[in-house]
């Protein structure tokens, strides 16, 4: 078994393929890259996203995380659904949208070491 297999037992959801897109836009499997992508993952779950829902993400920094949300989430800065603000912090805030009649859910997920 190897690393990306290992990593897909442990996610409930996400496939080997789309860890495989993220490595390779960000160039490398790094900490940061696995941390989004398990946010991405908890987040996911908690907000019970699908694959056709829009969310609106708030990266607390420019490093690697954002990343996992781009490919997976299709949040980017030019459709503003993800922005950027570097405080330093491994932290992200997912918002589920706001659909007619549909009340919206925010979820904030922050690394604490």
């Amino acid at each position: 078994m190897d690393i990306i297999d290992s990593i897909v037992s442990k996610l409930n959801g996400i496939k080997k393929e789309d860890i495989e897109k993220v490595i390779e836009f960000h160039g490398c499997l790094s900490p940061g890259v696995l941390i989004g992508i398990f946010m991405f993952d908890l987040a996911k779950r908690i907000l019970n996203i699908d694959e056709n829902d829009r969310i609106y993400v708030t990266c607390e920094t420019y490093n690697c995380i954002p990343d996992a949300f781009q490919i997976l989430g299709k949040c980017t800065t030019g459709n503003k659904r993800l922005k950027v603000i570097d405080t330093g912090k491994m932290a992200v805030t997912v918002n589920n949208g706001v659909e007619k009649e549909k009340s919206s859910k925010a979820l904030e997920l922050s690394l604490i070491i």
